[in-house]
């Protein structure tokens, strides 16, 4: 063979070899599993994402860079439900729901310092806290990699995910799971939605988890005029298949169990020094910083104090609230006493709320109007006393009314 046969066909081998990676690449992004690459849904064929939460952390990253917010919810799966369409609404800013999956305060802080690096002018920040956020013991207490914010991390996951078989095999589940789902007319992400809530759409895989069940209602749904929130019809409706009452009990056990996120419990000490320098960037940048204590399902509660972890909750809120001011939505109210049933509107499972209970929260926060009362109080370091003799007063009125058991039956 002449070297211009070697040439030729060395030409012809790279154009091959680059034609594949093209074509791998173009079919991982156009099923976007992880929801990273933010590609227009299309129904029936990448609707339903039910391996996005897996890249959770590196979706935010790359979502934070492209849309330069000026306001950002923070905090777990629980925050995931707090809209961003809501939230902008409320503080009139282009906004993102930076919400991960057991995200610990110094992931948190991690994502705060990238949105401040691509958006100097960030104006408001809504900071979720859960109680096992701060658990020290498990997985709460391990020492989180905060790289994933890092632009060459960041560029070397993403070309991961556009060429490597793994990123190829999640695009392929994805494409068949949708392939295999019934054909119903789904709602669509909106294009430039923020990920966050692209992420509540259905996930279209059966509600195992408590993530997976807080990501099944839908948070932007695609409209002839552009996005807009969910029909109240959908949050809270029964999802096919699923019975909702034996998952929120299994839940509610493996949450409480030992090893669970919740016991043995140790407070933080770290994760209440991340909180506080995250309150000391916020005022360093004149950002208007909201604290919410998440709410949980008043059997959630229940077994808290019936573990003996009453004393430990009370602890946790109350160091939170010398911190900060905080708005506790926890406790016992209309909303978090909702009876257990297929139907619930308020609650997912007994640490995830819905949306429409997000929606008041926000409207609560931000001085709005809003149909439902009872939900939130804003605590102060002068009234945190105040605060939890009222939480022991409901907690031990709501076990004199239902049993000393009370969280075992009780609604």
């Amino acid at each position: 063979m002449t070297r211009l046969n070697y040439t030729s066909f060395n030409r012809w081998l790279i154009g091959i070899l680059l034609s594949v990676l093209l074509a791998l690449a173009a079919f991982n992004v156009f099923n976007d599993p992880y929801g990273v690459w933010m590609v227009r849904r299309i129904p029936g064929v990448t609707s339903l994402k039910p391996l996005m939460d897996e890249k959770g952390r590196l979706r935010i990253a790359w979502e934070i860079r492209r849309t330069r917010p000026k306001a950002l919810v923070f905090g777990t799966s629980t925050a995931k439900q707090l809209s961003y369409i809501d939230y902008g609404k409320a503080v009139d800013e282009r906004a993102c729901n930076a919400g991960a999956a057991m995200a610990s305060l110094s992931e948190v802080r991690a994502f705060l310092d990238l949105a401040l690096a691509q958006q100097p002018e960030v104006d408001h920040v809504l900071l979720a806290l859960d109680f096992f956020q701060f658990n020290d013991l498990g997985y709460m207490g391990m020492e989180k990699d905060t790289a994933f914010t890092r632009m060459p991390v960041m560029a070397r996951d993403g070309a991961a995910l556009l060429l490597s078989g793994v990123g190829t095999k999640a695009s392929t589940e994805t494409l068949v799971q949708n392939l295999r789902a019934p054909r119903p007319a789904r709602p669509v992400v909106a294009p430039g939605a923020s990920h966050a809530n692209s992420s509540s759409v259905a996930t279209g895989s059966a509600v195992a988890t408590p993530t997976t069940q807080a990501t099944s209602s839908v948070a932007v749904v695609a409209t002839s005029s552009g996005a807009s929130s969910a029909p109240s019809s959908v949050v809270g409706a029964p999802v096919s298949g699923v019975d909702r009452v034996a998952l929120f009990n299994k839940n509610l056990e493996r949450d409480m169990a030992k090893g669970g996120i919740n016991v043995p419990y140790r407070a933080s000490e770290r994760a209440l020094e991340d909180l506080q320098a995250i309150v000391n960037t916020c005022r360093e940048h004149d950002i208007d910083l909201r604290v919410v204590i998440t709410p949980i399902h008043a059997r959630h509660m229940d077994e808290l104090y019936l573990a003996g972890l009453g004393p430990e909750y009370e602890a946790w809120v109350r160091r939170v609230s010398t911190i900060t001011p905080v708005w506790d939505f926890s406790g016992y109210n209309e909303i978090t006493t909702e009876p257990v049933t297929q139907g619930m509107k308020w609650f997912m499972d007994p640490l995830h709320y819905s949306l429409a209970t997000g929606t008041v929260m926000i409207e609560r926060i931000y001085g709005r109007p809003t149909s439902t009362e009872g939900l939130g109080t804003l605590v102060t370091h002068s009234t945190i006393e105040e605060h939890l003799s009222e939480l022991r007063r409901q907690y031990d009125e709501r076990a004199a009314r239902v049993g000393t058991q009370v969280g075992a039956g009780a609604q």
